[in-house]
């Protein structure tokens, strides 16, 4: 956990402090059991019901990928229920089904996470892999190459053999390669974490958002922009108090950010207070005299 959400979180709850303080020292059957009784007992605070919930999903999928191939599934399984819109719980789900060779669930959580992110390159090629298994080689081909379009640097030496064995219908050689291919894909998913948690935003999806935020505050703690938007999606479900200790982290961290100022600005319209309103939008067209939501506030402010 970042240094900017100690200030916020520890000390509400303590389950949920000894849960992610377990996380922490990756003792992940320790982080299960009291973060479990935590959400359990359905807390009130929404910021620590939504943090629990990405701590308990986490230490599932990490226990997972210590664990043995049944075991990993049902893990990964719960991971999932858990927070059923993280793309990637449903890819670690698939890969584990993959390797068992329960196809048919495989394909059913691989196409889950896509339904989610149909930008997760890894999906696709495990997607391929699946098809390839049931010799439905044209459609694991299909899948190949949107996995190229996604991500171009896979269009190598090891998908060129890839390709020479596809079209010598060598498919276990082949799965082979996708397989190497798989384990090459970036694993930096930050970018396309972003896109989703801002898609589900303007869908209007503000819990969905929120939970990816969360998640994205773990790995990029001091990202001004995500904590900015996580505060709008929390202003937008009504929880004020948890939206302005994230535009106060945005401004920690970038003290000119006038995006987060702004929406501080908004943040005390809904309060009803003008007068820390207009304070807000006008340090913010210092920083930025072109910002059209300062701007347009301050005229509204005026009528």
């Amino acid at each position: 956990m970042g240094v900017l959400d100690k200030w916020f979180v520890f000390g509400r709850d303590p389950k949920f402090d000894e849960g992610v303080r377990a996380f922490q020292k990756e003792n992940f059957d320790e982080a299960i059991l009291h973060l479990t009784e935590f959400t359990t007992h359905k807390p009130v605070d929404f910021t620590l019901t939504r943090l629990a919930k990405l701590y308990l999903s986490e230490s599932l999928s990490k226990k997972g990928e210590a664990s043995k191939s049944e075991d990993a599934i049902l893990l990964f399984r719960e991971s999932t229920l858990v927070q059923p819109n993280f793309a990637d719980n449903h890819f670690r789900l698939a890969r584990a089904l993959t390797q068992s060779g329960q196809i048919q669930e495989a394909i059913r959580a691989t196409n889950r996470a896509l339904e989610i992110n149909p930008q997760f390159v890894a999906a696709h090629l495990v997607k391929a892999i699946l098809h390839y298994q049931l010799e439905e080689c044209d459609v694991a081909m299909n899948s190949v190459i949107d996995a190229i379009e996604l991500q171009p640097s896979l269009d190598n030496p090891t998908y060129q053999a890839f390709a020479e064995l596809h079209n010598a219908g060598k498919n276990e050689q082949a799965i082979d390669l996708l397989w190497t291919l798989c384990g090459s894909v970036s694993s930096d998913l930050t970018k396309g974490q972003i896109q989703q948690a801002v898609s589900f935003a303007a869908e209007g999806r503000h819990e969905d958002a929120c939970d990816l935020f969360l998640r994205l505050i773990e790995s990029v703690p001091r990202y001004a922009d995500v904590r900015c938007r996580y505060g709008e999606s929390l202003m937008e479900l009504g929880h004020l108090e948890a939206a302005r200790e994230q535009f106060e982290a945005a401004l920690a961290i970038n003290p000119t950010y006038a995006d987060a100022m702004a929406a501080m600005g908004i943040l005390h319209l809904r309060k009803g207070d003008k007068d820390e309103a207009n304070k807000s939008f006008r340090q913010v067209l210092q920083w930025n005299p072109e910002h059209p939501v300062a701007a347009d506030q301050l005229n509204r402010l005026r009528r």
